[in-house]
């Protein structure tokens, strides 16, 4: 598992999923098709291993991409 202050990545031999660290609400990294609460994004590329990337709860999205300023 690798991960920084607002992210974990977690890969196992299947999937590499990114969930954001410290949500307010947690996240399903167990279903077999990838489903989670939060609708992720799928990408898959031939010969790699699925990409599933978790949208947070709290919206830090919106800042990371600077759509949304800090108040």
């Amino acid at each position: 598992m690798a991960d920084n202050d607002q992210w974990y990545v977690f890969d196992d031999p299947h999937v590499v999923q990114v969930v954001p660290r410290n949500d307010t609400r947690d996240h399903d990294t167990c279903k077999p098709d990838h489903s989670c609460w939060c609708d992720p994004v799928i990408e898959r590329e031939d010969g790699c291993l699925p990409l599933v990337i978790h949208n947070a709860h709290d919206g830090r999205e919106a800042y990371e991409d600077g759509s949304r300023k800090p108040s």
